[in-house]
């Protein structure tokens, strides 16, 4: 009976420790240390102007890296950087609008800023920008256009555009496939400001 009692009271006593650290856990989940020095550092080149800090402050409001986590201010520094036309801020606002990262989910707005990112020449934005084409998200469905878009990128090493774009010729002429060829072989990516 006594070994009964002390496997009772062993259970009892680990359980409460259990729930102690889950309780100490929570309560430091609160605590806040404030931004990072690495934060604070890029926020100030940010501030200055400098379109890459824009992007890389935006990322980590996002993320929470840094400092707290919080998409709007998130989201707002990725406006800046995309506003000095930096390739990936363009980017990534195409992804935070089609999938709603602290914004209504809005596939016009994500096509817009996918353009804008395919334009400056980033091969993840064309890839996607193919895609929305594809689908007819945010734009008409238009199989030409998802295929000269996602060609572009797989043609430069995209993985996922790789994949894509087997599926898309499928859907075409000859004749279209060596339009899009010409196309993208006389594409030059705007330059920023353009």
């Amino acid at each position: 009976m006594a070994f009964i009692w002390e496997s009772i009271m062993k259970r009892d006593y680990m359980f409460s420790c259990w729930k102690a650290g889950v309780a100490a856990m929570a309560a430091l989940s609160w605590v806040s240390c404030g931004p990072s020095p690495d934060f604070l550092e890029v926020k100030k080149a940010a501030e200055d102007g400098d379109a890459g800090a824009q992007f890389q402050v935006g990322k980590m409001y996002i993320n929470g890296d840094g400092t707290g986590k919080d998409f709007d201010k998130g989201n707002e520094w990725l406006k800046k950087s995309a506003g000095q036309d930096h390739e990936k801020a363009a980017h990534r606002l195409g992804m935070v609008y089609r999938y709603g990262h602290g914004v209504d989910v809005d596939y016009s707005e994500s096509a817009k800023w996918f353009r804008q990112s395919a334009e400056l020449g980033y091969m993840a934005g064309q890839s996607e920008l193919g895609q929305m084409y594809r689908m007819g998200w945010g734009l008409d469905t238009n199989a030409f256009e998802a295929y000269k878009w996602v060609r572009m990128a797989a043609d430069r090493g995209n993985k996922t555009a790789i994949s894509r774009k087997s599926e898309l010729e499928t859907n075409l002429t000859p004749e279209q496939i060596k339009t899009a060829e010409k196309w993208i072989s006389e594409f030059k990516p705007r330059a920023p400001g353009e």
